[in-house]
C-alpha cells in the first residue's frame, strides 16, 4: 500500500513520471487478478447454493416418491368403497323385488357381472351366516336385540355386507346381534 500512495504522490507533484508507468501495469494486473479471485469466490458460492438447492429438491422428490403408492392405495380404496355402494343398491333391490317380476333375472345378471369385475380386482365378500359369533375384526354392530335364546354376540341380521380387498378388510359388515337381558 505505501509504494501505491508513494506512487500517487510522485504522480501528483509530478516526479519520477517513468515509474508510475511501470507500476500501472502490475497495479491493473492486481486489480484484475483480485476481481478475478473475488469473481470465482461468487461463482463458487453460487454453485454451492445450486447444488444445495438440488439436494433438498432431491430429498423432497424422494420423500414424495415413498408416499405415492400410499396416496395410490389410498384413492383406490375410497374408489372401491364408492363402488361397493352400488352393489348394496343392487343387494336392496334383489331383497326387496318382488320374485315374480321379470326385471329381478336382470338385475341378478348385473349384480353378478359387477361382482365379476369387483372380483379382478381383487375385491370379495366377507362371508357371514346368521347364527355365527359377532367378530368385531370383520363386523360392526348396528343394533343390539333382546334375544334371550340365543348366546350374546350372535349375528341375528346383516344389514351391509362386508368385502375383503386383496386379503384385508375394505369394508366391515354391518350387523344386529343378540343380547342377553
Amino acid at each position: 500500500m505505501d509504494d501505491a500512495f508513494e506512487v500517487t504522490e510522485v504522480q501528483q507533484v509530478g516526479e519520477k513520471t517513468t515509474m508510475v508507468s511501470t507500476i500501472q501495469p502490475e497495479m491493473e494486473k492486481f486489480v484484475q487478478e483480485s476481481e478475478q479471485v473475488t469473481a470465482f469466490q461468487v461463482s463458487q458460492k453460487i454453485l454451492h447454493d445450486l447444488l444445495k438447492q438440488r439436494v433438498l429438491q432431491n430429498f423432497t422428490l424422494e420423500d414424495r416418491l415413498k408416499q405415492l403408492p400410499d396416496e395410490y392405495r389410498r384413492e383406490k380404496r375410497s374408489f372401491y368403497l364408492k363402488l361397493l355402494v352400488a352393489m348394496d343398491s343392487f343387494d336392496r333391490i334383489l331383497e326387496l323385488a318382488d320374485p315374480q317380476n321379470n326385471l329381478i333375472t336382470d338385475v341378478e345378471m348385473l349384480r353378478d357381472e359387477f361382482c365379476s369385475v369387483l372380483a379382478e380386482v381383487e375385491i370379495h365378500p366377507i362371508e357371514l351366516q346368521l347364527g355365527q359369533l359377532f367378530d368385531p375384526s370383520l363386523n360392526e354392530a348396528a343394533t343390539r336385540t333382546l334375544r334371550p335364546d340365543l348366546p350374546p354376540n350372535t349375528i341375528i341380521q346383516i344389514e351391509r355386507r362386508g368385502y375383503y380387498w386383496q386379503e384385508k378388510v375394505l369394508r366391515k359388515a354391518r350387523v344386529n346381534i343378540s343380547k342377553q337381558g
